[in-house]
């Protein structure tokens, strides 16, 4: 993941919230009986890293909670540790896998951010709607190569289920460019 990316939805420019909120719950005395620890431990949106932080996070260091991964396939390997050791998991930033909402696979989970599922009936919503037959979906996947993948599959997954044959689109991800398009033809 590059450094601007990192900055972006990391640790960096989200911990001071989480210690906010911490000195707030001590203030007004919400739960005195709570020892509170926060241990960070940067995966880097790769899926490798996730797996030994969470599991040296759930084996060595007995931790109850975690927040995070930001990015999806570290996320799921996240979740399904934290769902064998019954953790809950409180993933947030990039994660937009559906995949992340099976609620068998993932019971301890708890995904923060509006799915590509939400995503891709919205777009269905609008193009229904405005009776429009087609789309351009652009955004920058500065850093983070694999969140094209997974959108591109959950919309297709999502128009083809709701749609059904009525559907025909050509969805690409465009490599090494600033910007990725995903668009959907013939609705």
């Amino acid at each position: 993941m590059s450094t601007t990316t990192n900055f972006k939805i990391g640790y960096r420019t989200s911990a001071g919230a989480v210690l906010v909120t911490r000195d707030r719950i001590r203030a007004e005395h919400l739960l005195d009986d709570f020892d509170f620890q926060f241990i960070p431990a940067f995966d880097e949106c790769d899926e490798s890293l996730a797996g030994g932080k969470t599991t040296e996070l759930l084996e060595v260091l007995k931790v109850d909670l975690i927040l995070g991964p930001t990015c999806n396939r570290p996320a799921v390997i996240a979740s399904a540790l934290a769902s064998y050791y019954n953790i809950p998991i409180l993933e947030w930033g990039l994660t937009t896998s559906q995949e992340l909402a099976d609620r068998k696979r993932f019971t301890t989970s708890v995904p923060f951010s509006v799915n590509s599922y939400s995503l891709a009936l919205a777009i269905r919503s609008t193009l229904l709607q405005f009776e429009w037959s087609q789309y351009v979906y652009l955004y920058s996947n500065d850093g983070d190569n694999e969140k094209c993948e997974s959108l591109k599959n959950d919309i297709q997954v999502n128009t083809d289920y709701y749609i059904g044959n009525r559907s025909r689109h050509v969805a690409t991800c465009a490599r090494d460019a600033p910007v990725t398009h995903v668009k959907m033809l013939n609705f």
